[in-house]
C-alpha cells in the first residue's frame, strides 16, 4: 500500500493527496492526477521552515530536471486562519520519499533553508529598513529632535533581518537522517 499525505497549501486550494507509487510521486485532487514526477527525474529536495498562520511548518520542495516542482508541508490549511498539524503523516511521507530515493542519493541535492531568491529579497529589505531608519534617526537627531531615538527599534529590526537572511551557500543535509535508520 502506498504511503499518502494530505495537504492544502492555501485557503482557496483543494485538498491534495500525495503518494509515492510506481516509482513516482503523484499529487491528486478528488482522484484526478494534477502532478506526477518520476523519482529518477528528481534533482533537488529542499526542506525549509515557512509561516503557517501564527505557527510554522516544514515545507518540502521536490524539483525535477525540467524545473517542475511538487510542494507539500507539515500543516494543512483548514480555513482563513486555521491550520491543522499534520506532522506525523508528513514525517512518514518524508521518510518514505528519502528511502525510495536511496539508490540515487549521490545524484540528488538535499538542501535545508530558504531559496537564494528569498534570502536576497529579505536581506535587501532588511538592509533598506535598517539604513533608512538610521538615516531618518540621524537626520532627526541632527535637528535636535528626540523623536529620532524612537527609530532605533526600526534600525535593529532591519539589521536583524539582514543578518538572519544574509546570502550564503545552501546548507546540505544528510538524507539518511530522514530514513529512520
Amino acid at each position: 500500500m502506498p504511503v499518502t499525505l494530505l495537504d492544502r497549501r492555501s485557503a482557496t486550494a483543494k485538498l491534495r493527496r500525495f503518494q509515492i507509487e510506481d516509482e513516482r510521486i503523484i499529487a491528486d485532487e478528488d482522484s484526478v492526477i494534477k502532478q506526477a514526477m518520476r523519482l529518477d527525474a528528481i534533482t533537488t529536495i529542499r526542506l525549509s521552515v515557512e509561516v503557517a498562520g501564527r505557527d510554522q511548518q516544514i515545507v518540502c520542495r521536490v524539483t525535477a530536471q525540467d524545473g517542475s516542482e511538487i510542494v507539500f508541508g507539515s500543516r494543512i490549511r483548514e480555513g482563513a486562519t486555521r491550520w491543522r498539524n499534520n506532522a506525523v503523516e508528513y514525517q512518514t511521507f518524508l521518510r518514505a520519499l528519502h528511502t525510495a530515493l536511496r539508490p540515487r542519493w549521490d545524484e540528488i541535492t538535499f538542501i535545508e533553508g530558504p531559496s537564494a531568491g528569498l534570502r536576497w529579497t529579505i536581506f535587501g529589505g532588511g538592509l533598506v529598513v535598517a539604513l533608512g531608519g538610521a538615516a531618518a534617526a540621524l537626520t532627526l537627531l541632527w535637528r535636535d529632535q528626540v523623536a529620532g531615538f524612537f527609530l532605533i527599534p526600526v534600525v535593529i529590526l532591519g539589521g536583524w533581518l539582514a543578518v538572519m537572511f544574509r546570502p550564503r551557500r545552501p546548507t546540505p543535509y544528510d538524507p539518511a537522517a530522514y530514513t529512520g535508520q
